[in-house]
């Protein structure tokens, strides 16, 4: 709407009643204010989409899916009610992920609202977790940080300082990356401060006393100094081990970006409780989330698992080159530690009639799950037999001829390994390889 001085005028004229002098002055001022066509401002917070319950895509452990809402998320599983009204029970322990499947604007305004102007933080918990903060600072006179995370409409997050055990002021780039290594290789005795000074990180110990908007406290040799955070790449907080108080369920990926890792997890239809520790409990709306992931710490693909011993027996003796054939026709394993995030897809692995590879499981009681199949680049009589052994003795052995396939399901205990030994049982063993997918040690509940 645009009204000119002129109609205003002529408006007050038609009025014809005695108004006093700050009574027109407010209807000038009303009047202009509509003429300039512009709104006035009205904060509003993210999504400025009507929120429903979400749908909730649930994926369970041979990789089938689920969709409905979300009545309850508990310790022993997922209730959901479908789309006919039928409400189902999953176990937790045959499911794998929980997606939340929100309207693409909600998305895109959540995404918006984290990659603001405003500089991110990273914090770094003992436990695992990194949290995104949009504002950090210290707070109950420095003895814990407000944490705003990106993304985010709730309240601030509270963290007690014996819960962190890092922060960066940086984005991840390659230099960045380098120095923000060598920062948590720093010694557990004291904090430790990485700044920056035009290319060069430097490093200096000390003590932190508290964190502004935009100033860290740290005292040097008995000295106060207040440091700029634009100048900082990070801190390191020193005197605690890096070691999780209970063991993880699951990570929560915010949309924000945070990446965080719960010891229990409660859920309804409108928000899930993530708990993290050092008695902090998150408690966050669903369109603020992207996944659930039940697989982290619980299920390791056999090629991240520890390798103790790979060995690959040719038909004919071969004096000194056993080691150079093993490297060779054996798939890559124990690659990346068994702690790391499990990527989406589980790669395939091959083993040659011949090979035998014996795995460190970590602590806890595990299962092994996995689906195999015989490939032959040459002769197409051989049955292969493939033997799955755990210290315990408990085994599962399949004989299997070319392009048979199987799953292979075997409950390992406690044990501390895991055996694979495959060899022909009859026919010939060139060019004859057990195909493993989906290969996984998954921990029990």
């Amino acid at each position: 709407m645009r009204i000119h001085l002129p109609q205003v005028f002529t408006l007050l004229y038609l009025i014809r009643f005695d108004l006093s002098m700050p009574t027109i002055a407010g209807l000038l001022g009303f009047f202009f204010c509509l003429s300039s066509g512009q709104p006035s401002e009205v904060p509003q917070e993210f999504p400025r989409t009507p929120l429903q319950e979400p749908v909730m895509k649930v994926t369970g452990k041979g990789g089938q899916e689920v969709v409905g809402k979300l009545l309850e998320l508990t310790s022993r599983g997922v209730v959901l009610q479908e789309n006919s009204g039928k409400v189902i029970f999953l176990n937790l322990p045959e499911v794998f992920s929980l997606v939340p499947v929100i309207a693409e604007d909600v998305s895109r305004q959540i995404s918006l609202s984290a990659n603001s102007t405003q500089e991110n933080r990273w914090v770094h918990l003992r436990q695992g977790s990194i949290l995104v903060c949009q504002r950090l600072t210290s707070s109950e006179g420095g003895r814990s940080l407000e944490c705003q995370l990106a993304g985010s409409v709730g309240d601030p997050i509270r963290l007690p300082w014996r819960a962190v055990q890092a922060v960066r002021f940086r984005a991840l780039s390659e230099g960045v990356s380098t120095a923000w290594t060598e920062l948590l290789k720093r010694p557990e005795d004291k904090d430790w401060i990485a700044v920056i000074f035009d290319s060069n990180v430097d490093y200096y110990s000390g003590a932190v006393h508290g964190l502004r908007e935009a100033e860290l406290e740290f005292e040097v040799e008995g000295e106060r100094f207040t440091i700029a955070t634009s100048r900082l790449l990070g801190l390191k907080l020193g005197g605690l081990s890096t070691t999780s108080e209970q063991a993880l369920v699951a990570r929560v990926e915010h949309r924000g970006g945070s990446q965080i890792l719960a010891s229990q997890l409660l859920g309804d239809g409108q928000k899930i409780q993530a708990e993290i520790g050092s008695g902090v409990v998150l408690a966050l709306p669903w369109h603020e989330i992207s996944k659930v992931d039940f697989r982290h710490g619980r299920v390791i693909s056999l090629d991240r698992l520890p390798v103790l011993r790979a060995r690959y027996f040719p038909i004919l003796p071969l004096p000194g080159l056993e080691g150079a054939l093993t490297a060779l026709l054996l798939p890559p394993l124990g690659k990346e530690s068994a702690e790391e995030f499990l990527s989406e897809d589980i790669p395939t692995l091959l083993f040659p009639v011949g090979s035998e590879v014996l795995w460190q499981l970590p602590e806890g009681a595990w299962e092994l799950s996995a689906y195999v199949r015989v490939v032959s680049k040459g002769p197409v009589n051989t049955v292969l037999r493939a033997e799955w052994a755990s210290e315990a003795g408990l085994t599962k052995e399949v004989c299997l001829e070319i392009g048979r396939s199987e799953e292979v399901g075997l409950d390992l205990g406690t044990s501390r390994t895991l055996r694979l030994k495959v060899e022909a049982k009859t026919g010939s063993a060139l060019g004859v390889f057990l195909e493993v997918k989906e290969g996984m040690v998954i921990r029990k509940f």
